[in-house]
């Protein structure tokens, strides 16, 4: 008995717990768990910067929805644009169509680019005699975004050089019953034209065959006139 009364510790008076212990142990349990909370915090921080960000797409596209779908969003009388198609209240697909030279169409084509981030999904182009294009386009809606790169939905590029004459020889006309056929030289090219022939090589259109003129309209609406007198005149100076 005696041996273990010597060998009784009293663990007070041995380890005092002071203050500075009881901080110390804290400082080590901080230092212990800081790793778990970092990570913790860290996670939290993510998904809650994930959730704005899900909330600020959401609001661009719902603001790209309403534009869309506004009757305002698109002014020109000449043209008329709808949704084609919309998902949970959000549209998918959405369409133009209307007629206007291929300037007014690049204009608003470079607007609505501007305006709503779209993607071609099918096209129809229809030249018409005036000179004017006939469009129907339908897209597919895209998340809205910055730094989409434009595109070019026009037929043919819309704008041409100067209208060279001396490349131009009307050669023949020839009329018979209600046809009229004029032989036309573009170049070197020859070719039997008649009203509302589409001549691809120069984007023109025949637009009238009289007796001794033909008039050509370009793409951008403007008139050209090739008479016989004009080939004559051009023979004679060469």
């Amino acid at each position: 008995m005696w041996l273990f009364r010597f060998l009784k510790i009293d663990v007070q008076r041995c380890f005092p717990i002071t203050p500075s212990i009881v901080f110390l142990l804290i400082v080590l349990q901080l230092a212990a768990w800081y790793p778990f909370l970092n990570n913790a915090y860290q996670e939290v921080t993510y998904q809650n910067r994930l959730k704005n960000r899900a909330i600020k797409n959401w609001q661009k596209a719902l603001y790209q929805a309403q534009k869309l779908e506004s009757s305002s969003f698109i002014t020109d009388e000449w043209v008329s644009h709808q949704v084609i198609a919309s998902k949970e209240g959000v549209p998918r697909q959405w369409g133009v169509e209307g007629g206007a030279s291929l300037v007014r169409w690049q204009t608003l084509l470079e607007y609505v680019e501007e305006q709503v981030a779209l993607k071609l999904s099918s096209v129809v182009w229809q030249n018409r005699f005036d000179g004017n294009w006939f469009g129907h386009l339908s897209f597919d809606v895209l998340a809205p975004r910055k730094g989409i790169a434009s595109h070019y939905w026009l037929p043919i590029q819309s704008h041409t050089g100067r209208f060279a004459e001396r490349e131009w020889k009307l050669l023949s006309i020839l009329h018979t019953d209600n046809q009229a056929s004029a032989l036309l030289q573009y170049k070197q090219a020859k070719r039997w034209v008649s009203e509302g022939d589409w001549l691809p090589q120069a984007a023109m259109t025949v637009d009238q065959v009289l007796y001794d003129r033909i008039t050509l309209i370009t793409k951008d609406g403007k008139k050209e006139v090739l008479s016989t007198m004009q080939a004559e005149n051009i023979e004679k100076a060469n």
